[in-house]
């Protein structure tokens, strides 16, 4: 179900709600083995539901404040999403060994056979900041990703699943469109993660691992004949 608002020549503002069910979703399990070893196997069933809200505004800030015309390419997007997921892990009366691997192996005995499904946070959110100059041909972009919490490795019955905890990132994104000949060309550069977040696992509420994932720059250059 999803509602909709056009209030504006580029403005807009939206509201879904959504339900899906699994059967047989491909989850993550621990092998029951010496060390960390993981697989991945056809769960019973699962499902995910949710709401969205999403919300585009121009910022005419020259028609605002009588400034410049230059300062009528400001927009903003805000987009944030709740969302539920379960998965029941084994069916009605299976256990661990019931479960099919290759080469004799068996997954460990679970620490639930209900949970969060592997890699799905609670909240999702993003919001951007963009300047658009299309007579000059380009695009700024500055760009706020949330990611709650959420299962990166399961636990097994002696320990509980490892959570990524919640992290914020800013990303910049530059865009220059122009011609050349008789081709089109966009040259567009990107800096991830501009502030160096730190990534932090826990397991049971206790530090489990954490790293530093660094900046992440890419230049690219897309032709259209």
């Amino acid at each position: 179900v999803r509602w909709e608002w056009y209030f504006g020549s580029a403005d807009e503002m939206s509201l879904g709600l959504f339900y899906k069910e699994f059967d047989n979703p491909i989850e993550l399990a621990k092998i029951q083995a010496q060390g960390d070893i993981y697989t991945w196997f056809n769960a019973d069933k699962a499902e995910l539901e949710g709401v969205e809200y999403d919300v585009r505004k121009e910022l005419p800030l020259a028609t605002w404040f009588d400034l410049d015309p230059v300062w009528d390419g400001f927009n903003v997007a805000f987009n944030v999403s709740y969302i539920d997921s379960k998965v029941t892990l084994l069916g009605s009366g299976e256990t661990a060994a019931d479960v099919p691997l290759t080469g004799g192996r068996q997954i460990a005995p679970l620490y639930s056979n209900e949970r969060k499904m592997t890699g799905q946070s609670d909240w999702l959110g993003n919001i951007q900041l963009s300047y658009v100059d299309y007579d000059l041909g380009i695009t700024g972009s500055l760009l706020y990703n949330y990611t709650d919490e959420r299962i990166v490795l399961v636990g097994d019955n002696n320990a509980p699943d490892i959570i990524e905890e919640a992290r914020g990132v800013v990303d910049l994104l530059f865009k220059y469109e122009f011609a050349w000949k008789e081709s089109n060309l966009e040259l567009e550069a990107k800096a991830g993660n501009i502030f160096d977040t730190k990534i932090e696992w826990t397991q049971g509420d206790r530090p489990y691992e954490n790293w530093q994932p660094g900046i992440n720059y890419q230049v690219g250059l897309r032709v259209s004949f």
